[in-house]
Formats: C-alpha cells, sequence, structure tokens
C-alpha cells in the first residue's frame, strides 16, 4: 500500500466541548493511538461506540454488511491503532434542512462534523473517506471551531469535476487542502489530477480493498451452455457512472447469444424503465446474501463503466475476483491500476459491440475464464487489494504522520 509525506499541520488545539456530544468514547490500553474514523453522514454508528458497534455487528452475523466493522477498520487495532467512529445522532427537520443547504453551497458536510468535534478533540488523528468530510473538517479547523488534529484526506469525487468548479471554490479549496497532513485518493487518475490542481507531489493513492473471506465457499457454477442453460451475465452497482445501457445494447448487438443477464441495483425499478426491452435481461434489488448467491451463479461478471477519474466499481471488481468469477470491465477509471489484462478482459468505454464480442470470447472459452480469475486472485493477494491491506495503509501513515514507530505501543512503553 502506499503513503504520502507529512503535510506541516498546527499544534493541536482543544476547543470547549459541547455538552450534548457523545461521550462514550474511552481511550483503550492497548492502542497508543487513537484514529477518528469520519464516515460520511448516514453511515456513521447511531447511538454512539458501544451500542452502534453492537448494532453493526448483529447485522454482520446476519450477513447484512460485508464487514465486522464499516470498511473494516477494526483491523487497525492489530497495528496498534484504536479507532473511533462517527456518529449520527437524531437529526431534526430544521437541522437537516440546514445541513443540506450548507452541503450544496459548500460542497462540504459542515453539521455532521459540527455534531462529531467531541471526537476529533479526543482524537489523535482523523481519517475521512470523503471530500464533503475532510473539507468540512479543515474549515472548522481554520475558524477554531473544531481541534486541530492531523487529517488524512481521503477525495473520491473532488478531482472528477476539478475544472468545473468556480475559480473561487477551487482557490477556497486549495487554501484547506494546504492544512492537510496528507492527501490520497483511491484512484492513479485522480491522484495525478490532485497533484496538479494542488501543486501537492505528496499526493497517494491507496488502493481499496473488501474482505475476500465474505465469498468463501461458494459453489461455482457448471460452464454456461454446456449443461443446457444460457450462460448466466452478472451486473451489480448504483454508482453514477455506471453504463447499463452500454451493457444492454451490447445484448441487443447480440441477439442470438444464449445468456440470462441481470443487474442488481437499488434502484431497480427506475433503471429498468430506461432499458430496453430483452426478455434475457433482468433488473433486481437484491440483500447482502442474495449478492452472494448471484456471483455463485454467474459465470462472467459484466462492469460497464462511463469515462472516471476515481475507480468507479472497484468494489465490485474485487468481489468478483474473491467469488472466482471472471470479470469483463471497461478500460477508464483507473481499474487497470488494480489489475492488468491477464485478470480482467478489459473493453472500451461505449462500445456495445466490443463488450458483445468480449461476452462471446469468454463464454466460447472455458479455459480462459478460468485462467483469468486465477490470475486475479492471484494479484490481489500479490497487489494488496483487501481491506486489511487498505487498513494497513492507513496505520503506516499515520505512524509516520506522527512520529510514531510500529514498536513504539503503550504496551512497550517505559
Amino acid at each position: 500500500m502506499h503513503g504520502a509525506d507529512a503535510a506541516p499541520h498546527a499544534t493541536p488545539e482543544h476547543p470547549t466541548p459541547d455538552r450534548h456530544a457523545t461521550t462514550d468514547h474511552t481511550r483503550t490500553d492497548t492502542a497508543d493511538i487513537r484514529a477518528f474514523v469520519l464516515l460520511p453522514f448516514s453511515q456513521g454508528l447511531v447511538g454512539g461506540d458501544a451500542a452502534g458497534l453492537a448494532r453493526w455487528a448483529e447485522r454482520h452475523a446476519r450477513g447484512l454488511t460485508a464487514e465486522a466493522t464499516p470498511y473494516g477498520y477494526h483491523r487497525a487495532r492489530e497495528h496498534g491503532i484504536a479507532p473511533v467512529f462517527s456518529v449520527d445522532p437524531p437529526t431534526g427537520k430544521a437541522l437537516s434542512v440546514l445541513r443540506s443547504a450548507l452541503l450544496r453551497a459548500a460542497g462540504m458536510d459542515l453539521v455532521h462534523v459540527w455534531r462529531n468535534r467531541a471526537r476529533i478533540a479526543d482524537a489523535d488523528i482523523v481519517w475521512t473517506h470523503t471530500e464533503r468530510e475532510h473539507l468540512a473538517v479543515l474549515a472548522l479547523q481554520r475558524a477554531g471551531l473544531a481541534a486541530r488534529r492531523p487529517v488524512i484526506a481521503q477525495s473520491v469525487w473532488l478531482f472528477e469535476h476539478w475544472e468545473r468548479l468556480s475559480g473561487l471554490r477551487r482557490a477556497a479549496y486549495r487554501a484547506l487542502l494546504r492544512r492537510a497532513a496528507a492527501l490520497t485518493t483511491l484512484s492513479p487518475v485522480n491522484r495525478d489530477v490532485a497533484r496538479r490542481a494542488l501543486g501537492r507531489a505528496d499526493v497517494a493513492m491507496i488502493p481499496f480493498g473488501i474482505d475476500p473471506a465474505l465469498f468463501d465457499g461458494l459453489a461455482r457454477p457448471v460452464d454456461g451452455g454446456e449443461q443446457g442453460r444460457p450462460a448466466r451475465l452478472l451486473g451489480i452497482g448504483n454508482d453514477r457512472d455506471r453504463d447499463w445501457r452500454t451493457f444492454a445494447d451490447a445484448l441487443a448487438a447480440a441477439p442470438d447469444l444464449a445468456v440470462e443477464a441481470e443487474i442488481l441495483t437499488p434502484r431497480a425499478e427506475a433503471l429498468a424503465r430506461r432499458l430496453p426491452d430483452d426478455p434475457r435481461l433482468t433488473c433486481r434489488k437484491a440483500s447482502l446474501a442474495e449478492v452472494r448467491e448471484a456471483y455463485a451463479a454467474a459465470d462472467i461478471a459484466v462492469l460497464p463503466l462511463r469515462p472516471n477519474r476515481h475507480a468507479s466499481g472497484v468494489t465490485v471488481l474485487l468481489e468478483a475476483v474473491a467469488a472466482g468469477v471472471p470479470v469483463i470491465a471497461t478500460a477508464t477509471g483507473g481499474l487497470d491500476a488494480y489489475l492488468d489484462a491477464a485478470a480482467v478482459t478489459w473493453v472500451e468505454p461505449g462500445d456495445q459491440d466490443d463488450l458483445a464480442r468480449a461476452v462471446a470470447v469468454l463464454l466460447a472459452d472455458p479455459e480462459r475464464r478460468r485462467r483469468q480469475a486465477e490470475a486475479a486472485r492471484r494479484q490481489v493477494a500479490e497487489r494488496g487489494l483487501t481491506s486489511a491491506d487498505y487498513v494497513a495503509a492507513h496505520c503506516t501513515l499515520t505512524r509516520r504522520l506522527l512520529g510514531r514507530s510500529e514498536g513504539a505501543r503503550a504496551g512497550d512503553q517505559g
């Protein structure tokens, strides 16, 4: 995993705690660093750490979440770092309206961060997931309304549309991002745009990862078409850059292709209305358990994408690989930095004929599908593309920013 060189940050300060703030976050005896994980609004823990994590663990035990904690951050404890998660306290109508207005006006979630400021003050470092969170932290710190803690500022969409922002907004964001201890992205394309836009050579890509154990024990299907059934094509996701129309058009371009194609997405009904009718194509919602079942039945996973900079589709790519399903994906958005042409069949953006040919070629060659799936699994292991690797990279970067060696943990200090 990759890190970034430390950027200057101010001396820590402690603001006056909010008397309404949640205070159920106690320090541990086994970790010498406390990392505040600032999740996007609605992904935080309702009711604080103890209650929120208990609910999360319950949902995980029921197969409703892929990780035992959000994004697998509990693994930070293996590195001597205690993760503390943001919370989502109950929000009334007036506060919701204010939050939405500020979010639209400033492009940052000031209300969400404000309500978690006591947790920032109690942490040694802040880990963020998107620009909505890190820009708000940096803005409140600059205004003296949040404790000055080093921030690992992970951007997802900010540099996707950087050139379309007004000059005033770009200038304001640059000023804030100079205060970030480290800047990271999930895609090398976003990383390179950020380096040019901010004039910071230390912007780093930290590859995203999942827990492949979620897909252990899946029964792989017999080769499609060889047992008197159509081959099964699977598409999953609701990212803004999914190109389901090209997927549907590829099916239409190959009317004799004996396949059953399925798209799993939370907005299945709306998507189905926008796509051309094809008896071979269905759209539906699916639980995590149903997603696992769909991977187990699939012959090929199809990941059609529009041009983008933020590695759209990386989660589904890694899930399919973990499930042993060969993948056809659009060559755009930095995904090829995760896996190469030996592990994925890459097709051109918006090219329905190229996609239809790729499906036909893979379906006609079961041995090629097997080799591709095996190469993908090997590359995931060799390149560190699991959630354990993702968290470990944050821990390594954190220790470097704070000047703490791996061995200098609470239990080792005299």
